[in-house]
């Protein structure tokens, strides 16, 4: 529940948007089992430090991601990091399902990228910040780290390698969040609401 100017309001968590049953083609040179990271490409240091990260646990790194510092980000890089240009929704689905986990070293309002992940029974590593606390569960399918520190991602980046399990955990998880549950759950709302107006 959430408790704004006074008011109560129940948090409705949006449903994943990717389909991980749809249709996926694979990225020319990308070999699977790399670590993912979705982000926009922005002047901020979260990106580099998840390379450099990765780079200390001699990681490959994907960034799924666009943005006004592309350039910048691409000259800073690690030798271990790919960022692939212009992928179609078929490929980033396809980038999902090959992907060892995902990395998120940004602080979200609501965590949804890591839903999505689990949708193709994927694990996510991110901080203990905002909307992650909401869409994490720690110790079954994701880790958490502090703050976004190059030497906290990079621990979190092995604990997770060395634990993580693909499949049935973070499979179950999502389904809590599925777009079937937020009508019903939505609808269920409007009706309350209109009781009392009644």
């Amino acid at each position: 529940m959430c408790h704004l100017y006074g008011l109560e309001a129940e948090v409705l968590a949006p449903p994943p948007a990717i389909d991980a049953a749809s249709p996926s083609r694979p990225v020319p040179g990308l070999d699977p089992g790399y670590w993912s990271c979705v982000p926009r490409l922005l002047p901020t240091r979260t990106s580099t430090l998840s390379s450099r990260a990765c780079g200390c646990r001699d990681a490959r790194l994907v960034i799924v991601g666009d943005g006004p510092e592309r350039v910048r980000f691409e000259t800073l890089a690690g030798p271990g990091t790919m960022s692939p240009r212009g992928l179609g929704d078929d490929q980033l689905r396809w980038c999902c399902a090959n992907c060892k986990a995902l990395l998120a070293a940004l602080q979200r309002d609501f965590g949804l990228t890591p839903l999505e992940m689990a949708a193709f029974g994927k694990p996510t590593a991110v901080p203990r910040l905002g909307g992650f606390l909401e869409t994490i569960v720690e110790g079954r399918t994701d880790v958490f780290f502090v703050c976004p520190d190059v030497g906290l991602i990079a621990e979190a980046v092995g604990h997770l390698g060395e634990t993580a399990r693909v499949g049935e955990a973070t499979a179950e998880h999502v389904a809590g969040f599925d777009e079937a549950r937020f009508a019903t759950r939505l609808c269920e709302i409007a009706a309350e609401e209109a009781a009392e107006l009644r």
